[in-house]
């Protein structure tokens, strides 16, 4: 009595071939191409957008309040109670200064407007930086120096 089990005779291999292997491995390589640096660029302008509201945005309200109680604003950060001129944030991602506005190439004063800006740091410096001031004009000036809405 011969009993059959299934098997043709051939010993057959359960696995992938050399050539699946580096289709696999090729399509990998081209996604990691494409979803990494997408993943760069939208980690920098959530770093950017995240300056801009934790730190900037608050900044130029403790200018408002220090105009009100002085009449004027203030260059230096510490005036406003941050411990450094400039501050550079917890994240190291951004260095923070205060300057008088430029508008129109002239200088103004500094009881009429004061600008704040995040000097990108690190990696942070391929997106550029951010400059808000107290008149509401929100910038994001381009590494190569185009400045863009914020």
């Amino acid at each position: 009595m011969k009993i059959n089990l299934g098997t043709t005779g051939k010993n057959k291999h359960s696995g992938f071939t050399l050539m699946e292997l580096m289709v696999t491995v090729a399509i990998v390589g081209i996604l990691a191409g494409i979803a990494v640096p997408t993943y760069y660029e939208y980690m920098l302008k959530s770093h950017r957008t995240e300056v801009g509201t934790d730190e900037l945005g608050p900044i130029l309200s403790a200018q408002e309040e220090f105009r009100r109680d002085t009449l004027t604003y203030t260059t230096s950060l510490t005036d406003l109670g941050l411990p450094s001129n400039p501050y550079t944030t917890p994240n190291g991602r951004f260095r923070i200064s205060a300057r008088q506005c430029v508008l129109n190439g002239n200088v103004m004063p500094l009881t009429q407007c004061v600008e704040v800006e995040a000097t990108a740091l690190g990696d942070q410096r391929d997106d550029g930086d951010v400059i808000f001031n107290t008149l509401g004009t929100r910038n994001h000036r381009l590494k190569g120096g185009t400045l863009e809405e914020f």
